[in-house]
């Protein structure tokens, strides 16, 4: 939403500039034609030259003048269609993040159907906390306040799939294709978070 308001700010503010430079460029035009006039007149009018020199003296004073006035609006309307173009980039990629399975909510899928797999071919060998339990206790964890190695880890976990759900989705945004292994890039990710040691200790009892 700050975005979305920034972003109609700064539109609105290059459209009065470029609204200025628009008026700037008619008044330009009038006053070179008004020059090319006098001009035009000094040639057919000698006894009238000294008067129209200076007539005309005083009008290229303002053209510079007018001139001076728009040119830095060049500078300030480019600064301002960047930024526009940044922020509707972001706005857009941040649409297409938010309609993504959340990393809490891919955990919760990838856990369970690991939980599944594990019980289903190795129940005589480990012991495994309910799924629903694993996924509180790494959560207490990465939203929890602690600094020390286990929750740096869990926290990078967490960060790693992020990474992978924002290069898919600026694919998207940029119209490139995306591969049937490429859109498993956070599936890997969870995946791999889920063989991390600190996270077996979570998991098993």
């Amino acid at each position: 939403m700050i975005k979305t308001t920034e972003l109609d700010g700064l539109k609105s503010r290059l459209e009065g500039i470029l609204v200025q430079q628009d008026e700037l460029k008619e008044k330009h035009t009038a006053v070179r034609k008004n020059v090319y006039s006098l001009e035009e007149e000094i040639k057919s009018n000698l006894e009238k030259n000294e008067s129209i020199e200076q007539n005309i003296s005083a009008l290229k004073s303002k053209e510079v003048e007018i001139a001076e006035q728009y040119n830095p609006l060049n500078s300030v309307a480019n600064d301002l269609e960047e930024r526009i173009n940044t922020l509707d980039r972001e706005i857009k990629l941040d649409a297409i993040i938010e309609q993504q399975t959340s990393f809490w909510d891919a955990l919760k899928v990838r856990i369970a159907a690991k939980h599944r797999d594990i019980q289903e071919l190795t129940s005589d060998f480990v012991t495994l906390k309910d799924p629903e339990q694993v996924l509180n206790d790494i959560r207490g964890v990465v939203e929890g306040e602690a600094f020390n190695i286990d929750a740096v880890t869990l926290r990078t976990g967490q960060a790693r799939y992020q990474v992978a759900i924002t290069e898919l989705a600026e694919r998207k945004l940029d119209g490139k294709g995306i591969t049937i292994t490429e859109a498993q890039a956070p599936i890997t990710a969870i995946d791999n978070f889920l063989e991390l040691p600190v996270v077996s200790k979570i998991w098993q009892v």
